[in-house]
């Protein structure tokens, strides 16, 4: 789970690193983005994309590490 702040709409893509990668977008805010992962305890890289990330206020990860 990981969230985020914007000052103005944004586009985004999130590639989950297990192969499913998902574009949105949303009207400014407040973000919060979660994925099921199908195999637990591995370790995955999240890769994410923003079409303006000077945009991005805040970033934010929730994890184990």
């Amino acid at each position: 789970i990981f969230s985020f702040t914007t000052s103005v709409p944004i586009n985004f893509t999130i590639s989950w690193g297990d192969g499913t990668t998902e574009s949105e977008t949303g009207g400014g805010g407040f973000y919060e983005e979660s994925h099921t992962y199908a195999q637990q305890g591995r370790q995955y890289t999240v890769r994410i994309c923003f079409d303006s990330p000077e945009s991005v206020l805040e970033l934010e990860f929730y994890g184990n590490d």
